[in-house]
């Protein structure tokens, strides 16, 4: 829940009663340390991938109260409901995708410049679409993608998972869907392939390669999007085929 959903905000009466004061505080606290957690735990997930489409993940800080307040010697318990919870990550100098250059509408059918603008489109899809094969998914796109120059060209990081989804969680949301939907008992079975076909229809639902490409106004380019029905057929063929070739393997 966040924090927001703790109360109602009057703007003609700020003053809060105290327990709704407290309530709002501990939902900040609790919306705060989950947003930490989450991220944490992504960066983690992508660590093969820290430093080229990710920052790279240096350390998890907390700055304890007692750093804040040189004169307060916290116990165990105000230290972890008040000490500051971060991230280091790699520095790079970067730009949002706002103050990159929008090839004008004379660029719309030639020149370099819209080149440039459907290749950086392109590789930010492809690095948006290989995170999201590692188990991990955007709730939503909202300048989750900064460029840094290299060799002269920008390139994309992709950043901010503190609201990321991950891949067990979305599973089990598309299976309890599914299970309601079918009327299928909770003891329902589910093989690991029909698990990974759930992932991709969930990560169909989200439309992060999409929502990157729209950013980008790529109605000027054609750009490579994921094809989200050929690899959920090819997921689904493997599967058969292997079980249709362990079915003919134990009848010979």
């Amino acid at each position: 829940m966040d924090a927001i959903d703790y109360v109602s905000y009057d703007r003609e009466n700020a003053d809060f009663p105290y327990f709704v004061r407290e309530r709002f505080e501990a939902g900040v606290w609790f919306e705060f340390d989950r947003r930490h957690k989450t991220e944490s735990r992504a960066y983690a997930q992508l660590q093969s991938i820290q430093g080229t489409k990710i920052p790279r993940l240096y350390a998890n800080v907390r700055i304890p109260l007692s750093f804040i307040d040189r004169g307060w010697k916290a116990n165990p318990e105000e230290e972890e409901f008040l000490c500051v919870p971060g991230i280091l990550l790699q520095y790079y100098d970067c730009r949002k995708l706002s103050e990159l250059r929008l090839p004008g509408m004379v660029h719309v059918e030639s020149g370099e410049l819209r080149v440039m603008w459907a290749g950086l489109a392109q590789r930010t899809v492809d690095a948006i679409h290989e995170i999201n094969r590692f188990g991990i998914v955007l709730r939503s796109y909202n300048n989750n993608a900064i460029f840094r120059i290299e060799n002269g060209n920008d390139e994309p990081y992709i950043i901010d998972f503190a609201e990321a989804l991950f891949k067990e969680d979305l599973i089990e949301a598309w299976i309890k869907a599914l299970r309601e939907r079918r009327g299928l008992l909770a003891a329902t079975e589910y093989p690991p392939w029909q698990r990974e076909v759930g992932y991709w229809e969930m990560v169909k639902v989200y439309r992060n390669p999409q929502s990157i490409a729209e950013a980008f106004f790529i109605q000027f380019s054609k750009c490579a999007l994921p094809d989200y029905p050929t690899i959920i057929k090819g997921i689904t063929l493997q599967a058969l085929g292997g079980a249709s070739q362990n079915t003919q393997t134990s009848g010979e």
